[in-house]
């Protein structure tokens, strides 16, 4: 499998717990490459700074490691918002690996159980996700993605694959798909993605592509249980969902966990103990101290 994250100076202490992760918990003939995108201005900063704090971490998989700015894949009129520049950079990423399977990260991600290529495919070759359901905020993206491809949105806004990650996908399907859009939008496409007003998400317009081409998802996927525990703020808000996650998180199905950004300044003290010591059970900080500098913010404004 590619490892492929897309990440910023912000999130170098999240990435810092991800690559303890990837070195404790992913077997290195898992892991046949790890590619590290800079989705910022300045590669130089950001070089040093992950050089300082990040690389050493990676253990055996350093060697196999690729630092790449996002000058190196695209040229857009502007990169414009994050978020859209980051869902562009994982489709285009797929462009400079060989064949196989990429398993797309962020920053928040982190490993908590022994990875293995079976980890995420099947003896036949399928990629292990879950079904997921898209109605809501999610919706209108869903529509734009499916219109982008001439399908109907129903009844597949119901049965689709989720849209968190670590999420794998075959490289081929995500270079097919980047063609199939440059070959429908033209040369302008990265231009019209990145813009704010873009409806069209990079997982959504994926398995599109991947209908059109194979038929169906569970051509590609083999569909289970969730393997991947998220707190999002609402999680965090309440004390009975936040409670869900962490046992979920702590079920051996469970093969990484994530604190989403936004939820950060909502853990309580007891929750953050929990965290940290749930961190430590596994082996991922030594202490309550160590673990606090990955449950801080980065985008809070300080006091």
């Amino acid at each position: 499998m590619h490892l492929v994250t897309i990440t910023h100076s912000p999130e170098l202490h999240a990435l810092r717990l991800q690559a303890r992760s990837i070195a404790r918990f992913v077997e290195q003939d898992a892991a046949t490459s790890v590619t590290v995108i800079c989705n910022e201005p300045d590669f130089h900063a950001f070089r040093a700074g992950f050089e300082a704090e990040v690389l050493p971490e990676y253990g055996v998989h350093r060697t196999n490691l690729t630092l790449a700015h996002r000058s190196a894949l695209a040229h857009p009129a502007s990169w414009q918002h994050g978020w859209r520049s980051q869902q562009l950079l994982k489709m285009l990423a797929a462009r400079h690996l060989p064949d196989g399977v990429m398993l797309v990260l962020d920053s928040k991600n982190h490993f908590i159980r022994p990875i293995g290529r079976e980890s995420y495919v099947t003896d036949s070759g399928l990629l292990r996700v879950w079904q997921a359901q898209h109605r809501g905020h999610m919706e209108p993206y869903f529509r734009a993605s499916m219109e982008a491809f001439d399908l109907p949105v129903e009844p597949h806004i119901d049965a689709w694959t989720p849209t968190v990650t670590p999420f794998p996908l075959p490289v081929e399907d995500v270079r097919g798909c980047l063609d199939a859009l440059l070959a429908r939008f033209g040369t302008d496409f990265f231009d019209r993605f990145l813009h704010w007003e873009c409806r069209m998400t990079e997982f959504f317009l994926i398995g599109a592509h991947q209908i059109r081409t194979h038929g169906s998802l569970a051509a590609r996927f083999a569909f289970g249980r969730p393997n991947s525990a998220i707190l999002f703020r609402d999680k965090v808000e309440d004390a009975n969902r936040f409670g869900a996650v962490m046992f979920a998180a702590s079920q051996s199905h469970s093969l990484s966990f994530a604190i989403h950004h936004a939820a950060l300044d909502h853990l309580s003290d007891e929750q953050r103990g929990a965290v940290a010591s749930f961190w430590m059970g596994l082996g991922l900080v030594p202490d309550r101290e160590d673990a606090e500098q990955f449950l801080r913010n980065p985008y809070s404004v300080a006091p």
